[in-house]
């Protein structure tokens, strides 16, 4: 049986994030983060001056490479006004971030900084930000500002002074000027609103929830959660976490299956409090609440939260406990959390050395890590800190580390994702399934000639030499995959075969630029390829009259392995033949006439012993099947004797439908049954839909990867034109595309690709007045017309 487990591992440990230690002697305080569209990493803070010194409380920016290390853009607000708790927002689609932040200079506002590349800024008080203003919010704060980016240059302020506090919606253009759209109240104006305790999340339906601590006349106080429209409306009134009382310090995130989780304090027994983690629906639907931990310190627990790459929570506290028991300094712990179980994964304590910590402050980053910073009251570093109340900023980089054990004995598929995996396979074969994801992934018991590492999903990598390429000499062998890297201990480069390896394969890829195209033959003979489905970059590969009669295209896929896709022949006389990388130059016969009985039929191609080559799928009217593997007649094999299929079956299709890198085979009954043979192997069918299940007028149209998750999916188009597709073949995941009749009848779906090469399969249409079309990632608000009606003559057809 497979094991997962996880842990948080240190990538980067504590530095000091202040960017001034050499031009102030003061404190910084209240760091803020926030990911920019590059991968690196914004901090703000502020800055409380030291008695002797005559600046004014200010704000500093830093910029840090995804590493930790420095990077350019990095500096102070205007110092000719008090500025205080800086909040920073990456700008949606660009690699621009806010920041805002309260200033009282002459009575309190928002301030706000927007930073672009251009503006590099330098070290000290130098100005980062390329724009400064005021922002139009509808009320000042004496606390800090919170920010949320919505849809349409839009951004959501939470903003707070003396009781009242306001969500403003602020729209913006493309030169940063700011204009209030609309504004509302948060609460019921009961009680007294803690400016400090305000945090709020935009879910991804666009509705806003608001968790904040209200006390009444009498002092008492409790945490509440509203949640409101975009535009203001109430969705739900304020409402307490629970009856309990007494709770304070809550903070809040958008989780990705729509809801949300809150984190908050509860009073326990003497000095000691519970920190507890909620879990609710997008309406406000409890679905579970747990004790994280107990804590001994009243006034900053401060939890902060953050959605790791893989939708797994981290949530970062100040704890004053420490391997269980109970230290004289305020510590920076972490927990992460998986939201579908809501059950923790992994915890540590991340700093626990040098004094005390409070104000933690979290962003998640690339590959399962995330920073976090905090204000750290140590003086005992060299950071010329002279003020009583000293402090600086540390910071430090960790990521949340997957480890997998597989079962001895059996062949598995083990998947990694956006996170860090380590894997060990145990005995027997095993196929390692890697994706994008900015992490550093490891194979600790890789057997050559045994198990294989699926690449496809790395579209760069079209042959063995580029893997090759891609490869550190020594041992282990590491592979560089972009922002990626695989190692392979106990393994030397120069032990590593094609074998060894799954590689990207897109359909009717002739060019082999990891984007497919599409191949059209006229009724006169000719044959036409448009590299990337483009009209643009057509061009004939066979002239009217060159190819004998009685041939026909029966497939393309790659036979040699060499990253282009091939195009497969059968004559009416039995002869087979393949043109390598779509050249008719490059044809050569695999089986000649009359080898081949006239009863058997190619019926699809695949990769179906996962072996990066194109194998071909034959089906004989008594019923056998057979595959060519490699599209050799020298490694044919039958994989069903006659009268071992119901004549009731019909292939419907090819795809690897579970991820493994091996083709699986596609089948549809008469009786509306659907079946699937794991690898091509009867022995691993199963059947995804009964008789009676699917009705009788939708056909299976085609099959490609739509979602972009490495396993195929079924599309199906309706007898009234609605369109469906079923994510990994499975009918519960089955999603209608377009409904009937969305697509005019003069539409018919001609065939299935990647051409943009974004790892997501389109659907090609054609219509009846020779127009064609691409949805792409099968969606039809992306589709786009490739050729309009009149442009492609009627004797073109796609093949």
């Amino acid at each position: 049986m497979t094991t997962v487990s996880y842990y948080i591992a240190n990538v980067k440990s504590e530095f000091d994030g202040s960017i001034n230690a050499n031009v102030f002697q003061g404190s910084e305080v209240a760091p803020s983060l926030a990911t920019l569209g590059d991968g690196s990493i914004a901090l703000g803070y502020g800055y409380y001056p030291a008695s002797f010194e005559t600046i004014l409380n200010s704000i500093f920016v830093n910029r840090f490479n995804s590493d930790g290390s420095q990077a350019a853009g990095y500096g102070g607000s205007d110092i000719s006004s008090y500025s205080f708790n800086p909040a920073l927002l990456s700008l949606p689609g660009t690699n621009n971030y806010i920041a805002v932040w309260m200033s009282d200079l002459s009575g309190s506002y928002t301030g706000f900084g927007i930073y672009t590349p251009s503006g590099t800024g330098s070290a000290g008080y130098d100005h980062v930000f390329s724009k400064e203003g005021i922002l139009p919010v509808a009320t000042g704060s004496n606390s800090s500002d919170r920010l949320a980016a919505l849809p349409g240059n839009k951004l959501a302020v939470l903003t707070a002074e003396d009781g009242p506090a306001q969500i403003s919606i602020v729209g913006y253009d493309s030169a940063y000027n700011f204009s209030l759209v609309t504004h509302w109240q948060v609460g019921d104006g009961a009680g007294y609103i803690d400016p400090t305790s305000l945090n709020f999340a935009v879910l991804s339906g666009g509705n806003i929830v608001t968790t904040f601590t209200e006390s009444n006349q009498n002092g008492a106080h409790n945490a509440f959660m509203e949640i409101d429209t975009a535009s203001g409306a109430r969705v739900l009134a304020p409402t307490a976490l629970n009856n309990l009382g007494g709770l304070s310090n809550s903070n809040i995130v958008a989780l990705k299956d729509g809801g949300f989780a809150i984190a908050y304090v509860q009073p326990a027994s003497g000095s000691a409090a519970n920190l507890h983690l909620a879990f609710y629906t997008a309406t406000g639907a409890l679905r579970g609440d747990q004790t994280v931990g107990t804590v001994y310190t009243s006034n900053h627990i401060d939890p902060a939260l953050s959605l790791l790459s893989n939708g797994f929570l981290d949530l970062t506290w100040v704890s004053s406990t420490l391997a269980g028991t109970r230290d004289a300094n305020d510590n920076i712990s972490a927990a992460i959390f998986d939201p579908t179980a809501m059950t923790k994964v992994a915890g540590a304590d991340l700093e626990t050395q040098d004094g005390t910590q409070y104000q933690p402050a979290v962003t998640a980053l690339a590959g399962g890590q995330f920073a976090t910073a905090w204000t750290d009251l140590n003086t005992a570093i060299a950071d010329g800190n002279t003020d009583p109340g000293g402090s600086h900023i540390g910071m430090q980089i960790d990521g949340l580390v997957r480890e997998t054990i597989g079962t001895n004995g059996v062949n598995e598929t083990l998947r990694g994702d956006s996170l860090s995996d380590v894997f060990t396979g145990g005995h027997g074969p095993d196929t390692f399934v890697f994706s994008p994801g900015s992490s550093a992934d490891t194979i600790l018991d890789f057997t050559h000639g045994e198990d294989r590492i699926y690449l496809a999903n790395f579209f760069s990598l079209h042959s063995f030499n580029d893997v090759l390429n891609n490869t550190h000499p020594g041992s282990p062998a590491t592979l560089t995959l972009g922002a990626d890297s695989l190692t392979l201990y106990n393994v030397d480069k120069t032990t590593l075969t094609a074998a060894d390896f799954i590689l990207a394969r897109q359909k009717a890829d002739f060019d082999g630029n990891a984007h497919s195209d599409l191949l059209w033959q006229n009724d006169n003979g000719m044959v036409s390829i448009w590299n990337n489905g483009q009209i643009n970059q057509a061009h004939v590969i066979a002239s009217a009259g060159s190819i004998p009669s009685g041939y026909h295209i029966a497939g393309s896929g790659d036979f040699d392995g060499n990253g282009q896709s091939d195009i497969l022949w059968h004559n009416d006389n039995g002869t087979v033949s393949i043109w390598d990388n779509g050249a008719m130059a490059s044809a050569h016969v695999v089986a000649g006439a009359g080898v081949v009985a006239p009863s058997w039929s190619i019926v699809g191609t695949g990769d179906f012993d996962g072996n990066s080559r194109t194998d071909i799928l034959w089906q004989n009217t008594n019923g056998s099947v057979s595959i060519w593997n490699n599209g050799d007649i020298n490694g044919a094999r039958v994989i069903a004797g006659a009268g071992t299929v119901d004549s009731s079956w019909h292939i419907a299709g090819v795809g690897d439908f579970d991820g493994n890198g091996q083709s699986d085979i596609l089948w549809r009954n008469d009786n509306g049954m659907v079946s699937i043979w794991d690898n091509g192997d009867i022995s691993k069918a199963h059947v995804i839909a009964a008789a009676g299940v699917v009705a009788s007028s939708w056909h299976i149209a085609g099959v490609g990867d739509f979602d972009g998750n490495t396993q195929s999916d079924i599309l199906w188009q309706n007898d009234n034109g609605s369109v469906s597709i079923w994510d990994n073949g499975a009918i519960a995941s089955a999603h209608v595309v377009a409904a009937a009749g969305v697509v005019d009848g003069s539409w018919h779906i001609a065939g299935t690709g990647d051409f943009d090469g974004n790892g997501h399969s389109d659907i090609v249409w054609r219509n009846d007045n020779g127009s064609a079309s691409i949805w792409d990632n099968g969606n039809i608000a992306n589709a786009h017309v490739i050729a309009a009606a009149g442009t492609v003559d009627p004797g073109w057809h796609i093949v």
